[in-house]
């Protein structure tokens, strides 16, 4: 099942639904890794990793209806349940960036840097080779989903879409101020923080996307986009930490590197957070009513 809420059915059945779904993949895609069945240990550790981010996208929108324990018991499992998975992804994620690096700055014939490079991939494969064979981290990150499913379960949304609209807009609000914040001082944690209220707004807006696809549809491309571009930044970010004071010319070259996507991403975000929060959520609370009320009538 794709990630959307299911108009047919009630909102709290909805939701529930898809929670259900998309920790169900996570829990498949980690049973495959324990039994060694997995064809490319990254990628499904990636997976994972995405059905961790949906998950608690959605769990944000509607908690003012589950309430702020439940909602913190949820986040906490799943976020936990990320963690331990998270070695892999940042070494296959420094080494991705630093080759991208070298590739956009025309320095990949450098024999001093490709030496660097070379250092990075074999982290990169020691950490594929350590997360496939580490049963007590694979389990853990497993107990982790395993509750947090039923959790879910549990979730009680009595107000309907209305519950869900109330998340959206708040999800919104959160966004443009970090936009905001992010401009005033563009820092690494300032965009990072603004990166992950984009990747709310994206989940959100792909969750109903079906109820507006020609107006939803572009919005959720470019919200995919904006994050893809603040990731990259992210992940530029953390290979500066990692190279420390002795690789000037790289740090250099990153830094570059993040002026150009930030100045991309502020032109992108004056966009998409170009409404008050309060209409946005009027508006997509008319699409969704319109949606299925179409869907009654046909």
């Amino acid at each position: 099942m794709s990630f959307e809420l299911d108009p047919d059915l009630s909102t709290t059945k909805a939701v529930r639904r898809v929670a259900r779904k998309r920790l169900d993949t996570g829990l498949e895609l980690l049973a495959s890794i324990e039994a060694g069945e997995a064809d490319d240990v990254e990628a499904a550790v990636h997976d994972v990793r995405k059905r961790c981010k949906e998950v608690r996208s959605l769990a944000r929108l509607v908690r003012s209806a589950i309430g702020d324990d439940a909602f913190t018991s949820f986040n906490s499992a799943v976020r936990e349940a990320a963690t331990e998975l998270g070695p892999i992804r940042d070494a296959h994620a420094v080494l991705e960036t630093f080759g991208n690096l070298l590739e956009a700055s025309g320095v990949s014939g450098d024999r001093q840097l490709a030496q660097l490079r070379s250092t990075h991939a074999e982290a990169a494969d020691r950490a594929t080779a350590e997360a496939a064979g580490d049963t007590a981290r694979l389990e853990r990150a497993r107990r982790q989903l395993s509750s947090a499913r039923r959790m879910s379960r549990k979730w009680p949304v009595p107000g309907g879409f209305a519950d869900v609209a109330h998340g959206i807009e708040t999800v919104y609000r959160r966004g443009r101020r970090a936009l905001s914040d992010a401009r005033d001082q563009p820092t690494d944690e300032s965009i990072h923080e603004w990166r992950k209220s984009v990747k709310h707004l994206f989940h959100a807006m792909h969750l109903i996307e079906a109820a507006a696809p020609s107006v939803l549809t572009p919005m959720v491309e470019q919200l995919d986009q904006l994050g893809d571009a603040l990731g990259d930044d992210h992940d530029l970010a953390v290979l500066v930490e990692q190279l420390g004071d002795d690789q000037d010319r790289v740090v250099d070259l990153a830094r570059a590197q993040q002026a150009e996507l930030r100045q991309r991403a502020f032109r992108q975000g004056a966009t998409v957070y170009a409404e008050k929060p309060a209409a946005f959520r009027r508006r997509i609370e008319r699409y969704w009513e319109t949606f299925v009320t179409e869907r009654v009538t046909a």
